[in-house]
Parts: C-alpha cells; sequence; structure tokens
C-alpha cells in the first residue's frame, strides 16, 4: 500500500532528546517527515494543530513513563481528536507489565526500549495501513 504525505508524517513526543533525535534521524533517513516534541505544553499546542485541522500526522509515537508528559491525557486527546490516528507507545524494558494499561487506554501498540529501528518502522507502518482501512467506507455487496 501506498501511504499519502500525510502517512508518510510521524510525530515524536517523548523526553529523552537522545532517543528522540535518534527516531527523528532513523525515520527522516527512511523518507518519513517528522515532528519532534520534548515539552508537554508543544505537545498541546500539536495536538490543537490537528484539531484545528492545521497538521495532520500517520501516526504518533510517545515515550511512556515521561514524568513531564502525561501520557494518558496525550493519548486520549488524540484518539478525541481523530480516533484513526495510530498511538504507538515506547517503554523501557521494566514497564512491560503497562503494556495492557497503555492499550487499554488508547495505545495501538506498545515496543519496550531498546528496541531494532527496522521493527518500530515496521509497525508503525503496519499501524498506519490498518489505520488507513479502518478509515475507508466498506462496500456493500449484492
Amino acid at each position: 500500500m501506498q501511504f499519502n504525505e500525510n502517512h508518510k508524517k510521524i510525530l515524536i513526543i517523548g523526553s529523552e532528546p537522545s532517543l528522540v533525535g535518534s527516531l527523528e534521524w532513523f525515520l527522516e533517513t527512511r523518507g518519513y517527515s517528522v515532528v519532534s516534541i520534548l515539552d508537554y505544553n508543544e505537545a498541546v499546542a500539536a495536538l490543537n494543530c490537528m484539531k484545528n485541522g492545521i497538521d495532520s500526522f500517520g501516526a504518533v509515537l510517545i515515550e511512556a513513563g515521561n514524568s513531564v508528559i502525561n501520557d494518558f491525557e496525550l493519548i486520549g486527546g488524540i484518539k478525541k481528536i481523530m480516533a484513526c490516528i495510530p498511538v504507538m507507545v515506547l517503554g523501557a524494558s521494566d514497564s512491560r507489565s503497562l503494556a495492557a494499561v497503555y492499550l487499554e487506554r488508547g495505545a495501538d501498540g506498545f515496543m519496550d526500549i531498546p528496541f531494532s529501528p527496522l521493527e518500530l518502522e515496521a509497525r508503525v507502518n503496519a499501524l498506519i495501513r490498518r489505520s488507513c482501512m479502518a478509515a475507508k467506507p466498506v462496500r456493500e455487496t449484492n
């Protein structure tokens, strides 16, 4: 499936500059447009841009366990604005028990840190593909 420009635009929200920077670099080398946010207020501003139709993203990556950003509030805000945007949460290896909680609270995927960048890309592409298919109307057959 070919993705359009908006599908290839990824929003990364996190607090660890080295992780966010590495993700941004990797995804940009793979042909994605990336917006990185390290601040809660900037994340809220990005959500407002989405809400007002100013900006759109194919997927959102959120670093879990961030002491600055309320992950659940962000996931809920994203899903409230546009339910079909996939949200992938990236969490520390010891946070595996939280994966189910994130998924129950609206995340579409969870990956342990550290992770393979190629696997992350494959999972993000799969989430985008599924969100695109869910957004298309189903044809009735007679």
